[in-house]
């Protein structure tokens, strides 16, 4: 019985070995490298303002904006009867 396991471990062993050399043969033999640019004007960095009536820049106020989409987002109805 034993000896089943140690022929079956060797050939995981042996067909992980193999997979991981054609991956690195194929797929991941090259250098890898890593591109990080800073995109200044992006549409987030304006989040936190809105224009008023005039066209003026003015700051978001979340607390207005959230008081106007409050039943739209949470419609919790409560029922309650007693027995």
């Amino acid at each position: 019985m034993k000896r089943n396991h140690l022929i079956t471990g060797l050939i995981a062993f042996a067909v992980t070995l193999f997979t991981v050399g054609v991956y690195h043969l194929t797929i991941g033999g090259g250098e890898k490298v890593v591109k990080v640019e800073h995109i200044d004007g992006s549409p987030a960095a304006q989040a936190v303002y809105t224009l008023d009536e005039d066209g003026n820049v003015i700051p978001l106020d979340f607390t207005r904006v959230a008081e106007k989409v409050m039943d739209g987002v949470v419609h919790i109805r409560s029922v309650q009867t007693n027995p």
